[in-house]
């Protein structure tokens, strides 16, 4: 029986654009700034997750995203999964904030750890990615998710390796 044929079963449309030619015309304060204000459309893992990126300066980088029944687990709650996007999401902007224009990066190390169980009724989450160290080759940022009360249900760290400028 197909998935969405279940009993019970919900189903949920996700749609996204091309941002590789968005890329192509635009400076990456244009891009970041256009993104975080709604101008230029997110990559499609942020359409996914239903996670934003609301605020980007130098170093750092702001995300939000709601939980919701489709991030679930088994157990009814949200899967980490969720959480780690947001975390690597902020901790990958607030690098990428920092190199030249073109220059790739990837994440290479995540850590992160969850100190509070989160569910659809936890609402909104807020993460903010902060660069503490910025060398020629490695990016290393930090990242904590706060629920609306401001209490923290998770943080994490990343590091981040600089590769070399696009061709």
């Amino acid at each position: 029986m197909p998935e969405d044929t279940k009993p019970g079963s919900k189903s949920r449309t996700v749609s996204w654009a091309d941002i590789r030619e968005i890329g192509a015309h635009a400076t990456k304060e244009d891009y970041l700034k256009g993104w975080a204000e709604g101008r230029y459309p997110a990559p499609p893992i942020c359409d996914s997750m239903g996670i934003r990126l609301i605020e980007v300066g130098k170093g750092r980088a702001v995300f939000t995203g709601t939980p919701a029944e489709y991030h679930y687990n088994p157990m009814g709650t949200v899967h980490g999964g969720m959480l780690s996007t947001l975390i690597d999401s902020a901790c990958g902007i607030a690098c990428m904030s920092l190199l030249p224009y073109g220059t790739r990066w990837t994440t290479v190390n995540l850590n992160v750890s969850f100190v509070k169980m989160v569910t659809e009724a936890t609402g909104l989450l807020r993460c903010e990615g902060v660069a503490v160290h910025h060398g020629r080759k490695i990016v290393v940022t930090d990242a904590t998710i706060l629920a609306p009360d401001g209490e923290p249900v998770a943080s994490g760290r990343a590091t981040c390796m600089v590769l070399d400028s696009a061709r």
